[in-house]
């Protein structure tokens, strides 16, 4: 039986000047690391290796709108084309 859980850091933004050597060797437990925006990507690009390091948008850009509906009032819900777009783009990619 496979009991191999993966160790993901989901929605990390970074600046350069925060990242230590403790911070650096944290990483290194970690199997995927998503990051916000580019600046982030491009902060932890020479320590995390590309495979396992992913951009991906803010989760408030990709909320269902269906699903949230009923906590808000939808007239005041706007869904932007691009934003289901980049949230097509992400699921495909991790197809």
């Amino acid at each position: 039986k496979n009991t191999k859980v993966n160790i993901v850091l989901y929605d990390c933004s970074i600046a350069k000047r925060d990242i230590t050597q403790t911070l650096k060797k944290d990483f290194e437990n970690f199997d995927i690391v998503t990051v916000r925006e580019n600046i982030s990507k491009d902060n932890l690009k020479d320590i995390i290796k590309d495979s396992k390091l992913k951009l991906y948008p803010d989760p408030a850009f990709v909320m269902d709108v269906e699903k949230i509906k009923g906590i808000i009032n939808p007239e005041n819900v706007k869904y932007d084309l691009a934003q289901q777009k980049a949230l097509e783009l992400i699921k495909e990619s991790v197809k």
